[in-house]
């Protein structure tokens, strides 16, 4: 049983709310959620008054803190979330570029314009290129950081991290499916 475990367990046998244990420790009921769904552990000193809080001995609160507890408790990775941050928004600009340029290419294409066929073959292969590169960055460095969040004990700021840059990039998906949309319109016109 993990610390938090213990301590949730001794507060309702307590018949003692969050609030009420938090009261009693002079901190916030947040604090206390925070150890009992082990996001964090309470120092030394805060263990010797809820010891006394829970009416039970320090030894047994520090007989449920077990090695997983303090092996998890480790710097959170800036490097890794800045890489992550770094090529989400690289592919979510490469994801939105490909269809601006696919589209700029037919629509001159389709204008009859000088430029020859060969070149909007070539600039038609580059918006392609661009959109899977996108697709390739964000899959991997996801998959890199989610990867190496599972077991780390600041997971739930990674995964923060990991949904707000995934919508991010999702948004990317705008200029596409705008331009889905005109072409579907387009043709039914």
């Amino acid at each position: 049983m993990y610390i938090g475990e213990k301590i949730a367990e001794l507060r309702k046998q307590n018949k003692m709310t969050q609030r009420e244990l938090a009261e009693r420790l002079n901190v916030s009921d947040k604090v206390i959620s925070k150890w009992e769904t082990g996001k964090s552990l309470p120092d030394v000193e805060t263990m010797m008054r809820l010891s006394k809080v829970l009416g039970v001995s320090i030894s047994e609160l520090y007989e449920s803190v077990e090695k997983d507890d303090t092996r998890k408790i480790e710097a959170y990775s800036e490097e890794r979330v800045w890489q992550y941050k770094k090529y989400s928004i690289v592919a979510s600009f490469l994801v939105a570029l490909a269809p601006i340029i696919f589209f700029m290419v037919e629509f001159a294409w389709t204008n009859n314009s000088d430029i020859g066929d060969v070149f909007m073959f070539f600039l038609t292969m580059v918006s392609i290129a661009l959109f899977v590169m996108g697709l390739l960055f964000q899959i991997t460095q996801y998959v890199r950081l989610y990867s190496f969040s599972k077991t780390k004990f600041y997971q739930s700021e990674y995964k923060r991290t990991l949904r707000k840059y995934g919508l991010i990039f999702l948004a990317s998906f705008l200029p596409l499916i705008t331009l889905i949309l005109l072409v579907v319109f387009v043709q039914l016109s």
